[in-house]
């Protein structure tokens, strides 16, 4: 076969076809994402993690102030876990609840 016979239709890319178009061929289009909702979004995944790490170092007061342990400091730690763990137990809830 000769080299006339092959197409040459943009449908049919050779090794000299570029792979990405320029972007002068690329019209400017809107993005479909929503910039406001998600950067709403990514602020109230930030205050979850700082909200957490600033009340931790109150929790072992608080445990031991409500004299869960009955003077037991070893148990602290235990009940520290069970709180913590509880409070992301209710969140995913919370969240199954709204999308249910």
């Amino acid at each position: 076969m000769a080299d006339t016979d092959i197409d040459r239709s943009p449908d049919f890319p050779d090794e000299e076809t570029p792979l990405w178009r320029s972007k002068n061929n690329v019209k400017d289009s809107p993005s479909p994402l929503p910039k406001l909702q998600l950067s709403i979004l990514l602020m109230m995944l930030l205050a979850e993690p700082v909200s957490f790490s600033s009340m931790s170092p109150y929790i072992s007061r608080l445990i031991s102030g409500m004299e869960v342990t009955h003077g037991d400091e070893s148990q602290v730690g235990y009940y520290i876990g069970l709180m913590v763990c509880s409070i992301h137990c209710v969140t995913g809830r919370c969240a199954l609840i709204r999308v249910l």
